[in-house]
């Protein structure tokens, strides 16, 4: 049985129409755009937090930041918290 792989790509402090796929503004994408083309792209996002953060460990924990303990920036989540990795990981 071979093993799967996700490659999760996430920019930082870059908005949606900073990037060519989106809206033509001149700013050169050429990486983001090609993956683009031949991965999942998005039209619509949403935030569980406006502090980055908060924001990300939702995506790499799968709950809300105020669950995990981590509602703020340099704040540790709870030892008890597993993220997309371990579990990913543990179910093979």
């Amino acid at each position: 049985m071979s093993k799967k792989q996700i490659i999760f790509v996430m920019t930082d402090s870059q908005r949606w129409d900073m990037v060519g796929c989106y809206k033509d503004t001149g700013l050169k994408t050429p990486n983001l755009d090609d993956l683009a083309k031949e991965g999942v792209r998005y039209e619509r996002a949403y935030t569980t937090s406006p502090v980055c953060e908060p924001a990300r460990a939702t995506l790499f924990i799968g709950s809300y930041s105020h669950d995990c303990g981590g509602w703020t920036n340099s704040q540790a989540l709870m030892d008890n918290v597993k993220n997309v990795g371990q579990r990913l990981t543990t179910t093979g």
